[in-house]
């Protein structure tokens, strides 16, 4: 799913559109890989001005919802609150958002 030369720096791990997924911040992209049976999604985002992350947690867990052409792209029920609180800033950081 990581291209030659990908160096995954942060994951996290939810579910997208009902599926298992992972989300995984590269050196070079955003990839997201879900658990699809047949034909899983796979899906690679460029980090830059045009990718926006928000981010929401609650008690248990946290989400992340992908903003790019104008779509939206959740990562729900990351039951990893602190990671995924870190790979937001870390988008930010690489996308200047």
């Amino acid at each position: 799913m990581l291209d030659p030369g990908d160096v995954a720096e942060a994951l996290v791990v939810g579910r997208c559109d009902g599926q298992a997924a992972v989300l995984a911040l590269t050196n070079r992209a955003l990839v997201l890989v879900d658990d699809r049976q047949w034909k899983p999604r796979v899906e690679r985002f460029t980090l830059d001005a045009s990718l926006q992350v928000q981010g929401w947690q609650d008690d248990k867990t946290a989400s992340l919802t992908l903003v790019v052409g104008g779509r939206q792209v959740v990562v729900e029920r990351i039951a990893d609150r602190p990671v995924a609180v870190e790979m937001a800033q870390r988008i930010r950081a690489r996308t200047g958002g």
